[in-house]
């Protein structure tokens, strides 16, 4: 096998230029398809959601009419799924917040997940002020 590489050609420079070139032009047709994409996905999330229990729960919560999006029914959702118990939906929360406690300290881990377990006592606050508000 070694004897192999001996016998290999160096391309001309010519050769390399054309074979770079290709490769370049393969790269900006895959950039701008991920562009597409990523733009395509930012619309949808920006759409209104449409009649259903998930936007029930949501007016529920309080959330006003202008935004009930698509990507705010992804949020509440995943809150919710937090708040059962799926530990991977903590952790998408967690990390999209920017409390990963890989980068902090001990302190801010406790108050991370003192954050987290508040969530329903601050919902039911919420929800409580909101009736209040009602009937006065």
């Amino acid at each position: 096998m070694a004897n192999n590489i001996k016998n290999l050609k160096p391309l001309s420079t010519e050769k390399a230029r054309k074979i770079g070139a290709k490769g370049g032009k393969k790269s900006v047709i895959s950039r701008r398809k991920k562009k597409y994409i990523k733009e395509q996905l930012e619309t949808l999330m920006l759409l209104d959601l449409t009649e259903g229990k998930l936007k029930d729960n949501m007016r529920k919560l309080g959330i006003p009419e202008e935004e009930l999006t698509i990507q705010n029914a992804m949020c509440v959702s995943l809150v919710q799924q937090s708040l059962n118990g799926s530990i991977r939906a903590f952790s998408v929360i967690r990390d999209t917040l920017g409390q990963d406690p890989k980068t902090g300290d001990d302190k801010e881990r406790v108050e991370n997940i003192y954050f987290l377990n508040d969530i329903p006592k601050k919902l039911k606050e919420l929800k409580e002020k909101k009736e209040l508000d009602k009937k006065e």
